[in-house]
C-alpha cells in the first residue's frame, strides 16, 4: 500500500524509474494499492501511465474518503459509481458541507479545488492538462489553496469546531467528513480478507503526517524522506524503515527491497 505524492512520485511530478519498479513488482505478483489524497480518476490515469492495477485496481482515495475498485473486484454492500469504479463511501460528499465551507472561506482569498478552473488547477497543483482536470473531480475531500496560510489555519480551527475533519498539508488545507487513511486501510483489509489466501505481507509506504495512521496499521512501514532528507512523519512504532532517498528514488529503492525479499 502506497501514498503517491511525495512517496511514489515527487511533489514536482517526477517519476523516474517508477515504471520499471512497477513492472518488477508486477512480475512477482506484488499488488500495488494506492492510499492517496488523489481522486479515483487521477489514480486510474496514473495506473495506466505507470502500469499497475492491470488485473484489477484497488485504491483508498481522497485521504480515506472512499475505497474504490475495478467493478466486481471487491464485495461492497452498497457501492456507488465514481468514474466507472465501484466505491464504498467512508464519509459524506462535499455537498453536505460546502455551504458552510463557502461561508467561512469568504474571509480568505482561496481556491476550492473541486470548483477550480483548469487554469487554476494547473497553477496551484503544478500539473498540466488532463491530470489537472482529474484532480478537480473530488467527491469527499475538499482541497483548499490560498496564498495566506495563516488564514487557512484559522479556517481549519473553525471547521473542526463544526465537526469537520481537517488536515493542513505543505500547501493545502484538506477538509472532509471522514476519518483519514488509517480508518480506510483497516476497512480495506476487512474487505480483502476473503480474497487473501494464506498469510500476506502488507507493506505501507508514505511520507507525511497524513500517512501516519495507515503506516501504524500495516505489517511493515517504510517512510520516504523529504527532499532535504528530513523525516516528516513521526511514528509510534519503533520497527519502521526510512528509505535513503526522497521520492521517486526512495520508492524505487523500497520496491527493490520488496522484490528481492530483503524486508
Amino acid at each position: 500500500m502506497t501514498d503517491i505524492d511525495g512517496s511514489m512520485i515527487g511533489l514536482d511530478g517526477s517519476r523516474e524509474g517508477v515504471g520499471e519498479a512497477v513492472a518488477l513488482l508486477n512480475s512477482l505478483n506484488v499488488a500495488i494499492v494506492p492510499v492517496t489524497t488523489k481522486t479515483i480518476e487521477e489514480v486510474s490515469y496514473l495506473a495506466s501511465q505507470l502500469g499497475f492495477g492491470g488485473e484489477g485496481l484497488i485504491a483508498v482515495v481522497e485521504m480515506g474518503g472512499a475505497i474504490c475498485a475495478t467493478r466486481g473486484y471487491l464485495s461492497f454492500s452498497n457501492p456507488m459509481d465514481i468514474g466507472g469504479f465501484e466505491c464504498e463511501a467512508l464519509g459524506s460528499p462535499i455537498a453536505m458541507f460546502e455551504s458552510y465551507l463557502d461561508d467561512v472561506l469568504r474571509e480568505c482569498s482561496a481556491v476550492r479545488l473541486s470548483k477550480a478552473s483548469r487554469g487554476e488547477a494547473e497553477e496551484i497543483l503544478g500539473l498540466r492538462g488532463l491530470e489537472a482536470i482529474l484532480a478537480t473531480r473530488r467527491v469527499f475531500l475538499e482541497v483548499i489553496w490560498s496564498r495566506d496560510r495563516g488564514c487557512l489555519e484559522r479556517i481549519s480551527r473553525r471547521l473542526e469546531a463544526r465537526g469537520l475533519n481537517t488536515f493542513m498539508g505543505r500547501r493545502f488545507l484538506h477538509v472532509g467528513l471522514h476519518r483519514g487513511k488509517g480508518v480506510a486501510v483497516v476497512r480495506l483489509l476487512e474487505l480483502l480478507r476473503p480474497l487473501l489466501k494464506g498469510r500476506v505481507k502488507v507493506i505501507g509506504v508514505g511520507d507525511s503526517e497524513a500517512d501516519k495512521e495507515f503506516l501504524e496499521t500495516v505489517g511493515i512501514a517504510i517512510v520516504i524522506p523529504q527532499e532535504d532528507g528530513r523525516q516528516a512523519v513521526g511514528l509510534q512504532r519503533a520497527d519502521y524503515i526510512v528509505a535513503p532517498y526522497p521520492a521517486p528514488k526512495g520508492w524505487v529503492w523500497a520496491s527493490h527491497q520488496i522484490a528481492y525479499n530483503i524486508l
